[in-house]
């Protein structure tokens, strides 16, 4: 079973859930519903058996709720982080007066239910919420940059009448995808490893990339670490976490 982390009105990721068995989305909504255990002092032998590192603390006994049905930890093979976290704003159904300390609890619950679950996780928490490592454009910019990768200069133009009009002649653009140590997408072998140098630099096992091909080589475009996906790249993050899951017929 793999589990979407999402905000309610993520229609991508419950589009991307219906099409395939074993995918299943939950939400803020789902973490206020009776079914959830976790227990990380319990089962610390399952901890050891599944390799998971010292730093960890125990194995996710238990269970989880997603769409309002109730699922064995044991059975979740990886989770989809789509959603920075819980926010007031989510918390439609809880008292206002009560939303900022239901929120931070639900927060801190995810991110130690996430750490002890020996399951893959894209991406694990890190920084100041669930998606790492939450850089701006322009810190993006400045990683690669320390990677010795090309990267285009970011620029924010405000004006007043009439829009400022690049200077730049347009270049080829490419969206490449990264899934743990493999890509999707890179027409080079050079575009490819870069962008795995890039993802690993981050800390993200899940990463989409945007490169322009500018004075016959590559630069780094943009990032995104919540990347919308089409069908055929569902396929490649699914294979490449080693997922049975099917699209349904």
């Amino acid at each position: 079973m793999i589990l979407i982390f999402a905000h309610s009105g993520d229609h991508d990721a419950v589009a991307l859930a219906s099409r395939w068995s074993n995918v299943a989305v939950f939400t803020a909504r789902d973490l206020a519903r009776h079914g959830w255990t976790f227990s990380p002092i319990e089962n610390r032998s399952s901890n050891r058996e599944a390799q998971v590192p010292s730093t960890v603390p125990a194995y996710a006994a238990g269970r989880a709720v997603a769409g309002g049905a109730t699922i064995n930890a044991a059975d979740i093979s990886a989770v989809m982080i789509r959603w920075p976290g819980v926010y007031e704003s989510d918390l439609w159904f809880i008292d206002g007066v009560d939303r900022p300390y239901v929120a931070a609890e639900m927060n801190a619950f995810l991110v130690a239910w996430l750490a002890a679950l020996p399951a893959r996780v894209l991406n694990r928490p890190g920084g100041t919420g669930l998606l790492a490592p939450g850089w701006r454009p322009e810190r993006w910019t400045l990683e690669v940059t320390r990677l010795h990768i090309p990267a285009r200069p970011v620029e924010r133009v405000a004006s007043i009448g009439n829009a400022v009009q690049s200077s730049e002649l347009p270049k080829q653009e490419l969206s490449v995808l990264v899934c743990g140590e493999n890509t999707l997408g890179a027409p080079l072998p050079a575009i490819a490893t870069d962008s795995l140098r890039i993802a690993r630099h981050a800390g993200l096992e899940l990463l989409r990339l945007r490169f322009e091909i500018f004075d016959g080589t590559h630069r780094f475009v943009a990032a995104d670490s919540i990347p919308t996906l089409s069908v055929n790249e569902e396929s490649f993050v699914f294979s490449a976490l080693g997922s049975r899951a099917k699209v349904c017929r």
